[in-house]
């Protein structure tokens, strides 16, 4: 499944996230989560798991920072400093 066109057709705000309200601001970090799963699990996304993982960054689990401080790039770091 492609994690970009997934995460861009939920286009809804996050009202109260520290990873972006307006969905411009979340996606990117949406996409790096999946991205990281995907390099550390080397299992493909379904929309059931692309579903959980847009929810947590939405909902501002803590779990999101955590994965991009910890497992991320640089790039994928630098975009909670955005």
């Amino acid at each position: 499944m492609n994690v970009r066109e997934y995460v861009e057709r939920d286009c809804g705000d996050a009202p109260g996230s520290r990873y972006g309200v307006k969905a411009r601001d979340w996606q990117p970090i949406a996409i790096a989560l999946a991205n990281i799963m995907l390099r550390e699990t080397g299992e493909p996304h379904t929309e059931e798991s692309l579903d959980h993982l847009v929810g947590l960054v939405v909902n501002d689990h803590d779990d999101v920072a955590y994965t991009l401080e910890t497992y991320g790039t640089d790039a994928e770091r630098e975009l909670l400093e955005a």
